[in-house]
């Protein structure tokens, strides 16, 4: 997956036996597709799919997400789930971040064991805004979220609206554009995007301060945890869910 947004892909859908990917056709390169599935031993097949009215069937197929009594994440045309600590309302229109996918789902059962209330946070890549706006539902002073693309500020800002947040500083930069330190920094990108970003990450950590990181598969542990040693961050734990990993650190 990471490799392939690199390539241009934009959704991803895993079902037994198969994995597909979609990408704009203008977009669409095939050599770098071959060869990528040359190098990782697996074959594939293209199909151009029909221009249909894809916003009426997502939200057909899509359900809530909750993590206990802790947290639901529900869009705007759903029930409200009164029986949770915080309930999100996300609508992703073209961004990452529903709670569906495993690498968001453990970025939240870490949050769910932490103490937000008057700390403050770092959400880079920040997508719809899921997990920025539960740490200031968590009670976080400070909340800064950013994000290289344009459309993930704008449907940030949009459910950052919906849910009353009032203390959620948008940026739109590849890069960490604030001088501020943070108590927990949270990052569920991809290895190719974090490990660049590491040295960053460890300079805008408060001394006492966490870093949550996820986007990875269980062969990348051995590479993020060399990497990390070697600019001193302290490994903490780390976690495994559907063939996807989440690691913490200290700095």
């Amino acid at each position: 997956m990471a490799e392939m947004i690199d390539m241009g892909y934009e959704g991803f859908e895993e079902r037994e036996g198969e994995y597909r990917a979609y990408i704009p056709e203008e977009d669409f390169e095939e050599e770098p597709l071959r060869e990528l599935a040359a190098r990782n031993g697996f074959e594939f097949e293209l199909n151009k799919i029909e221009n249909r009215n894809w916003n009426e069937l997502w939200e057909s197929g899509y359900e809530p997400v909750r993590l206990g009594t802790f947290a639901a994440v529900r869009a705007h045309f759903h029930t409200p789930i009164p029986d949770v600590k915080y309930e999100l309302v996300i609508t992703p229109k073209m961004s990452f971040g529903t709670g569906h996918h495993a690498t968001t789902l453990m970025m939240m059962e870490w949050m769910q064991d932490l103490d937000l209330a008057g700390k403050s946070v770092l959400d880079m890549g920040t997508g719809t805004g899921v997990l920025a706006i539960l740490a200031e539902k968590m009670g976080a002073e400070r909340i800064v979220a950013i994000d290289f693309d344009d459309w993930s500020i704008e449907n940030a800002k949009e459910n950052g609206a919906v849910n009353e947040c009032s203390r959620l500083e948008l940026i739109q930069s590849d890069k960490i554009a604030t001088p501020l330190r943070f108590d927990l920094v949270l990052a569920n990108i991809n290895l190719h995007v974090i490990l660049p970003l590491l040295p960053d990450f460890k300079n805008h950590l408060n001394p006492s301060g966490l870093l949550v990181l996820s986007g990875f598969l269980p062969d990348d542990e051995v590479t993020i945890r060399e990497a990390a040693d070697a600019i001193g961050l302290k490994f903490i734990a780390l976690r495994y869910k559907n063939n996807w990993l989440s690691m913490t650190f200290k700095g």
